[in-house]
This record gives C-alpha cells, sequence and structure tokens, in this order.
C-alpha cells in the first residue's frame, strides 16, 4: 500500500494535470508491487460552526474536485464520520482565536 497524507496536493479542478499524477503515481505503485494507492487530500467539503453544521451548504469547488478526481479514476469513499471507518476521523475542528483571546487559555510550565 502507497499511502499519501493529505496529498497529493494538486489544482484538483484542472483535469490534465489530475489525470497525469494519477497516472504516474499508478506507474510507481506497479513498479513497488503495490496493491493500492490511498490518498487523503485535504478538500474542504463543508465549514460551518458546530451547532449549523448540519444545515451548511456543501462546497460546489470541492464536489468538482471530487468529479475530476473520479472521472481519472480515483474511488472517492464518500463521508466518513466514524473513525472507525477512515484512517483519520471525518471531522476536524479548528478553533480561531484573536491574539487578545490568547490569555483566557491555560498556561503551560
Amino acid at each position: 500500500m502507497l499511502f499519501m497524507p493529505r496529498g497529493p496536493i494538486m489544482d484538483y479542478p484542472d483535469q490534465v494535470p489530475v489525470a497525469f499524477v494519477l497516472s504516474s503515481l499508478n506507474a510507481y505503485g506497479q513498479t513497488t508491487k503495490a496493491l493500492f494507492i490511498m490518498g487523503d487530500p485535504m478538500l474542504l467539503l463543508r465549514e460551518a460552526k458546530l451547532s449549523e453544521f448540519d444545515s451548511a451548504k456543501v462546497r460546489a469547488e470541492t464536489l468538482e474536485a471530487i468529479d475530476t478526481l473520479e472521472a481519472a479514476g480515483v474511488s472517492w469513499t464518500g463521508c466518513t464520520p466514524a473513525l472507525a471507518e477512515s484512517l483519520h476521523p471525518g471531522f476536524e475542528a479548528n478553533l480561531y482565536v484573536e491574539s487578545s483571546d490568547v490569555s483566557n487559555f491555560a498556561n503551560k510550565p
């Protein structure tokens, strides 16, 4: 197995380089006798506050990227909200703070 955490990194809407990269990865995989190649590109499907997540709209550019990948032969497994279904959690939480908010966090020794 070949695994690319958070990759491959490329311009997903552009079909020509996507097809080239995936074809090159396939050729490399054959030289290493890999059974399959797995990627985990950072494609943001939805972005919202946790309380608004269920009603958040899916990002059109991400759906376009998924379509491009599938057209090039990639099998997209879909959203995997359960950790047991994936190598990484299906949800990622980010906390955005202003510099003045840092005083509210616990101090490290």
